[in-house]
């Protein structure tokens, strides 16, 4: 349980590096980058691929 809970920080926090990114992005292409790795961590995470 307790390992769970400290990957789930790291994912978690890892979403929020390519946030920061994407939002500090300079490039149309670097935006939808960090976008579309944002959305595939969402989609792990929903089908309980992740944790």
């Amino acid at each position: 349980m307790n390992i769970d809970n400290q990957r789930l920080k790291e994912i978690q926090q890892l979403k929020k590096g390519y946030a920061r990114n994407r939002d500090k992005a300079e490039s149309m292409y670097d935006m939808l980058k960090y976008q579309h790795m944002i959305e595939e961590i969402e989609i792990l995470e929903r089908n309980d691929v992740i944790i």
